[in-house]
Parts: C-alpha cells; structure tokens; sequence
C-alpha cells in the first residue's frame, strides 16, 4: 500500500506545510485553514473574473479578440526573454485572438512596431505587454505606450475601417473604436505589483479595463535548513492599484509548456508513443551542479536524497538496479529558459522525475517540461498548483526528504508499475491539453482554455498567416531570430 495514501495523515502533513506554525491557543482548524486558502486562491482565478467578460458568439464561443503585443529585448544578459516569445506564439496560434502589432524594444528611443493585422473597429483590441521583460519600469511603460497610440492616431488619418486608404480630400476617419484593454504579464518570480498611475488615468475609463496577472503570487516562502522545512508562505493581496476597482484582481498565470519543447519531444519519439518509451533510469532530478544561489538550498538537499538511492533497497527483497542519475548541465542560458535537447532526451529515459520549487518562490519550466515527458512527477507542495494538479492523480507531491524516500520505494515496486504509469500518463495529458502557451493566454482573456482543449495527442494549431512582405523583413532588421 502507499505508505502516505492515509487521508488524515495526508490532510494533517498539508496543513502543516501550508501554514507557520502558531501557538496552540491561536491554531486554525484543519478545515478552516484548507478553506481560507482555497477562498483565497478563487480571487486569483482568471474563470471568475477574465479580462475581457462575456465575450461570447453563436454557440457560446467567444468572437475574435484583436492584440497588440509589446515585449522588451533589452535584458542585460542580452537573452530574449522566454516569455515574450510563447506570448507572441500564444497570440499566433489561439483560434480566438488576431495579432495586429508587434512592438519591440531595443533602446528608448526608437521604439519598433510592425504592423501585422488592420486594427478592426468592430472588434474588441487588446494591449498585452510582457511587464516581466520590462522589469515593471512605469516611466518606459509610459513612453512606449505613449508612441503607440500616437502610430495608432497617424494610422488612422490614412485608413478606413477596413484598413483601405481614406480619401485625403474629404477627409474620411475609421469608426468609433473600442477603448482597448490592457493586459500586463508578469512571468518573473517577483512578487511586486507595481502600481503604474498612467495606466488608469489612460485606459481605465471602465470598471477593471487594466489588469495584470503574475506568475508569482505568494510571498514569505523560506527553507529551513536546520529543520528540512519548506515554509511555504501566505498569498499576496489580490490587489493592484487604489481604487481597487479600477483594475480588477490580479490574476494568476503559471508558466506553460513552450512550444520548443514538444517540438524537440516529437523528434526524439519518431511518432513513438510517449506512454511506451524505454525508460532505463529510475529517477532524475536536472539541475545546474553549479547552482549555489540563495534561493536552492532545498534543492541541493533533495538531490542529495536521489544520489544516496543509487542501488538502494526498494524493500526486503529487491533492489534499485537501474541507477538513480542526478544529470546536471552547466551550459549557459539555462538558468534563463533556453532550451537544451541533452536535457529533454535525458528526461525521456526516467520513469520518475523529481522537481523543486525554488526556496523562496514557487513555480518554474520544469514542471510542465517534466509532465511532458512522459514520466511520474514529484514535486514539492505547492500554494498555488497550477490549474488541474491533483495530487496521486496527475502528479505526486512529497513533503519531505524523507517522505521523498518512501515515494520513490513504493512507486518503483513492481506491484505498483501500473498506478506509476497512470499518473505519469494523466499528468501528460494534462499538460498537453490544458497548459501550452495559448490555453493559459486564452484563459486569461475568456476566463478559460478554448483551442484544442483536452486533446494532449493533437498538433498544434498553426501561426496565424503573416503578413510576409511587411513583417518578415521588418522582423529580420529589428530582431531576427527572435521568432
């Protein structure tokens, strides 16, 4: 039996790491405690309160939601971030969103949009900004956004509201716009939430037409080294700017399963099914070996477990023999979500992969690159799980090194293949079907994933058409490898 499947010790193990301990006389009950935090974690529910409500068609469909993207690229390590990339492939690839812009950022001034789409006046249009890339600098904000809506303005005076040319001589205009929504995306692990005055004294002439969401939403997340005890900390105030209705509540937005990453798992797999891979290691845990951060402390402990179970006792009568192997890759970048094949083909030989959360945030692209590999997931405990993350049905979750230990035994006994196979194999189908780049962006804006949801064994949709004789040689001068 799983040595930890008892649901009261479960339940008890839960709230003990979801909470700091508090003295008797003040302790919270088990189900008060597991209801504040549930309560709490709705307020940051895209489903309850998305960017743009009741944005609905025929059949209950939403209709097309035109998007002007704006990304920075002048990070200091030179690196394009990762997430102004899916953001742009999310924007490319939903059924249900149109790109019209694109503006990049290299240096303050010139700021460089191309056009991608005309701007329809009959349809919703949204500004999405990856904050995360712009270091949530209001003052650059402004002055892009600034210059934007003046190319707007100038585009205007020469276009229809199809996009044709005016007729100069009588002076023509477009229709009446929509007033645009504003969607800032944070998918750094910072828990600020950088009040920006510009925004709504521009945009927010309706209720919550500026919103942002964030990766990052819970605060006061330490490891306790002298105990092996993640305190995982409180959830941030669901609050932006003052007043609170100007902007809505912010929202959470976990990281995704780019789409690099299936691409290089199809062509390692040849069409092979996932599910029947040749899996020879029994567990990995991928980090950098020269990783000695302040926020990684729990995860050097935790690879300390997996390397001691190399040839370890699984129980009386059987032993590990396949190694147990901690692969590091020390190339540059990939602290910065590149990309390394070595590291996918390595993933695709484990029967488990073990994660952890960072010390002092939660959340980071192993997690949905190890579900997409096919293997049994182990993670520690998590406040704000991605949506569908169950434990013991899509992924396990341990809540101690030493719990870890007991896991790996019971899930690598023969006896227990098949329930190790049904989680890995349901933990893939719900990364694939519910959590690659355009699902979380779909959910963001409707409230919920609509393209090709639930359907992990479909490709992915294709990029919108370009325009070919205006963005791709205006890419190729701004940025060219960019996209």
């Amino acid at each position: 039996n799983d040595p930890s499947s008892d649901d009261s010790n479960q339940s008890q193990d839960q709230i003990e790491q979801l909470e700091q301990a508090p003295s008797e006389d003040s302790a919270p009950s088990v189900e008060n405690t597991m209801t504040d935090i549930q309560r709490q974690l709705q307020h940051f529910n895209p489903s309850n309160a998305p960017v743009i409500p009741n944005q609905t068609e025929r059949r209950g469909e939403p209709g097309i939601v035109q998007v002007h993207l704006i990304v920075d690229l002048t990070s200091e390590s030179g690196v394009v971030d990762p997430s102004s990339k899916f953001l742009l492939e999310a924007v490319e690839r939903s059924t249900y969103l149109q790109s019209v812009g694109l503006t990049f950022i290299r240096e303050l001034p010139p700021i460089r949009t191309v056009e991608m789409h005309p701007r329809d006046p009959q349809l919703p249009f949204l500004f999405l900004i990856d904050w995360g890339s712009m270091n949530r600098d209001c003052h650059r904000l402004q002055l892009v956004m600034e210059t934007v809506q003046q190319q707007y303005v100038e585009s205007d005076t020469n276009r229809d509201s199809h996009g044709v040319a005016t007729n100069t001589t009588t002076g023509a205009r477009p229709q009446q716009r929509h007033e645009p929504y504003v969607l800032l995306v944070d998918f750094t692990g910072s828990i600020r939430r950088t009040e920006c005055d510009y925004l709504f004294q521009e945009f927010a002439t309706e209720k919550n037409k500026v919103r942002l969401a964030k990766r990052s939403i819970v605060q006061d997340r330490f490891y306790e080294h002298s105990t092996k005890r993640i305190h995982p900390g409180e959830l941030i105030p669901n609050q932006w700017h003052e007043p609170s209705f100007a902007s809505g509540p912010i929202l959470h937005s976990p990281l995704v399963l780019r789409e690099t990453i299936v691409t290089i798992i199809n062509n390692i797999t040849q069409g092979k099914s996932i599910q029947s891979m040749e899996r020879p290691i029994d567990v990995g845990y991928f980090w950098t070996s020269g990783d000695y951060s302040h926020f990684s402390f729990y995860r050097r402990d935790i690879a300390k477990v997996v390397k001691t179970l190399h040839h370890s006792k699984i129980d009386d009568t059987s032993v590990m023999e396949n190694q147990v192997r901690l692969a590091y890759s020390d190339k540059k970048g990939m602290g910065e979500g590149n990309v390394q094949e070595e590291y996918f083909s390595e993933l695709l030989t484990c029967k488990i992969v073990v994660i952890t959360q960072h010390d002092e945030f939660e959340d980071h692209y192993r997690l949905m690159e190890s579900l997409a590999s096919g293997a049994l997931v182990m993670t520690d405990p998590m406040i704000a799980m991605p949506a569908g993350l169950v434990d013991k049905v899509n992924v396990v979750v341990y809540n101690s090194p030493s719990d870890l230990k007991k896991l790996i035994k019971y899930y690598l006994q023969p006896e227990n293949e098949k329930e190790r196979k049904r989680i890995a194999e349901e933990g893939f189908k719900l990364v694939m079907g519910r959590h690659r780049c355009w699902h979380r962006l779909e959910e963001l804006v409707f409230g919920r994933p609509l393209t090709n949801v639930d359907k992990p064994f479909l490709p992915a949709p294709p990029k919108e058409e370009r325009p070919k004789s205006l963005f791709l040689v205006a890419v190729e001068e701004i940025v060219g490898q960019f996209v």
